[in-house]
């Protein structure tokens, strides 16, 4: 598992162009050149940026994918707490807002989808527990038969009111 996660080539993705992008992240990021940071990841808060969502790329294994898909988002990560960072007379707090609405508009959402299935539809409960305990359950969730009455169960309250459905849901 290691060596594939280890070895950068794939034909499912641009590697190449992640390579150059990660690099020239760091390096802006590393010399302080701000403007260039912010013109960065203004230019290339794509989500599936050179591919690196293709499901191909997250079957082989159980956590994770390539190695340098994980460096290029680390990267990214670290340019945006960067720009976060940055003093107001660099970048001011009017500025930083619209850039982070402008980049979370550019970037998406994530969504959760439940799927029906009469009795598998337990499976959705132990997701949902799970994504709830580590607060990352997405904003926009929806389902199908079983899945849409889980979906419906959470989605309609605020994340202090989880608790009591989660409790009830588990009751005998």
């Amino acid at each position: 598992m290691k060596a594939w996660k280890d070895n950068l080539y794939s034909n499912h993705y641009d590697y190449e162009y992640i390579i150059k992008l990660r690099d020239e992240f760091r390096q802006a990021r590393e010399t302080n050149d701000h403007k260039l940071v912010i013109h960065l990841v203004r230019t290339h808060a794509v989500r599936d940026i050179g591919g690196i969502n293709n499901p191909q790329l997250y079957k082989n294994c159980y956590l994770g994918t390539k190695t340098l898909i994980e460096d290029f988002r680390k990267e990214f990560i670290a340019c945006l707490e960067y720009i976060s960072d940055l003093p107001k007379d660099k970048f001011p707090s009017s500025q930083k807002l619209e850039f982070f609405a402008e980049t979370r508009h550019a970037f998406g959402r994530t969504a959760l989808l439940l799927s029906g299935g009469a009795g598998l539809g337990l499976y959705h409960f132990g997701v949902l527990k799970i994504l709830y305990e580590e607060r990352v359950i997405p904003r926009i969730i929806s389902g199908s038969s079983v899945g849409s009455i889980f979906a419906s169960a959470i989605a309609t309250r605020r994340m202090d009111e989880i608790d009591q459905v989660m409790i009830f849901l588990v009751k005998p």
